[in-house]
């Protein structure tokens, strides 16, 4: 059955009576980039498509309650299970990592001494700025439970001096940014909200 829905798409072809893999199957089965993605529909998001309808007439989250009882993913990043923890974190990865060697370059032409990472998430790039630049100082802006772990990942590695946390919830309209950043770094973010929420939070970073 596997094989003929298979077949039906295109990932395998069907040569004197044997299937053999196609250019298309090819890549399924090796392009990276496509394992990140099928992994993180199938751990993630797969079992919270149930409640779609429901979540798109609410605008809120619904599919989340299959993983536990949260305003939004973020909160629960930290207890997510496997694997969908480990899905989502590989995805996340998969697109900013690839960015970073550039980005640093980029950052650091004007040489901050203080940089506001909002969303900071795992910390690791965080991590790329103390390890780029020997004199900058960095503030991942993140919800507490994304901050005990980048703590708990930054225990022990150089430059943890030079990284600190400040906790907020970004949806609350009425949290203040924290003063004195040289520059502002918001990566795979801000798509993250509604429109009125971006305004709020471009508001509060200016």
């Amino acid at each position: 059955v596997l094989l003929e829905s298979a077949l039906t798409a295109g990932m395998v072809c069907c040569t004197d009576d044997r299937f053999v893999l196609s250019k298309l199957g090819w890549i399924l089965l090796t392009d990276p980039l496509i394992a990140v993605n099928i992994d993180f529909n199938h751990d993630v998001n797969y079992l919270g498509l149930h409640r779609m309808e429901q979540a798109l007439l609410e605008g809120k989250p619904e599919g989340l309650r299959v993983f536990g009882d949260w305003k939004t993913i973020y909160e629960g990043l930290s207890e997510l299970p496997d694997p969908a923890r480990e899905s989502w974190f590989r995805f996340d990865h998969f697109y900013s990592d690839h960015s970073f060697d550039e980005a640093l370059e980029i950052v650091f032409a004007q040489r901050p001494k203080r940089l506001l990472d909002v969303g900071g998430n795992t910390g690791r790039w965080a991590a790329r700025c103390v390890d780029y630049s020997p004199d900058v100082h960095v503030t991942i802006m993140d919800l507490p439970q994304q901050l005990d772990m980048v703590r708990r990942q930054m225990a022990d590695r150089r430059g943890a001096d030079r990284i600190e946390g400040y906790a907020i919830d970004l949806l609350d309209v009425t949290a203040p940014f924290p003063t004195g950043a040289d520059a502002i770094w918001m990566s795979q973010f801000l798509d993250c909200f509604s429109e009125g929420e971006i305004t709020s939070i471009i508001r509060r970073a200016a």
